[in-house]
């Protein structure tokens, strides 16, 4: 019974000097070929998806320096066949998102980047107007989704055509259990009791 409390003891120190890791997840569609369709609800990387299927350009398309990597994503679209808007889910809550978008078409387009809680309520936004691609970035608690928005400054809004690539985020880190210290110090009561009742 006395390995039994010194087990508990252990895991419990463990488990309080433990911290609670974020993790970083990096996405750059390297992997995949030109001219591959990610499925709608395809798992990215890290448990991100998407609720439209993505094409992945390799010929140079997308200019700046988020796309020198190569390949780019687009969701394609009727209008241009090419960079239509696109929702982003993760599976986990995260803290930070970090992602190279911009126009497809060589045109000025205003690309804005919003994200979402669970409750579809705005926890951040980030936008720039221009050929070239840039970084837009949000950071704050609990995001569950986002929204990349193309849209053609000479045209009505959601015309645009645009790609993204080297997505970055950080998932959130899950905090211990406010309970767990009360359970460990529980069992090694348990423990306790029951060792000084073997030794009678």
């Amino acid at each position: 019974m006395l390995k039994f409390t010194k087990a508990i003891a252990v895991v419990g120190v463990c488990a309080l000097g433990a911290p609670a890791m974020a993790a970083s997840v990096f996405i750059d569609f390297e992997e995949f070929a030109g001219g591959d369709t990610i499925t709608a609800g395809t798992d990215v990387g890290g448990g991100l998806t998407f609720d439209r299927n993505l094409r992945i350009d390799a010929t140079g398309l997308l200019s700046g320096p988020p796309a020198t990597s190569g390949n780019v994503a687009f969701a394609p679209n009727a209008t241009f066949a090419q960079g239509d808007d696109v929702m982003g889910y993760f599976s986990s809550v995260v803290s930070s998102l970090r992602l190279g978008a911009g126009d497809l078409g060589f045109d000025p387009d205003t690309v804005i980047l919003t994200a979402f809680d669970v409750d579809m309520n705005v926890v951040g936004t980030d936008r720039f107007t221009g050929r070239a691609a840039e970084f837009l970035e949000v950071a704050g608690a609990g995001i569950t989704s986002f929204f990349l928005e193309f849209d053609d400054v000479r045209l009505p809004a959601g015309t645009g055509s645009g790609g993204f690539d080297n997505i970055t985020f950080e998932v959130a880190a899950v905090p211990l259990p406010a309970s767990l210290p009360f359970l460990l110090a529980g069992l090694l009561g348990f423990g306790i009791v029951r060792q000084r009742n073997d030794n009678r």
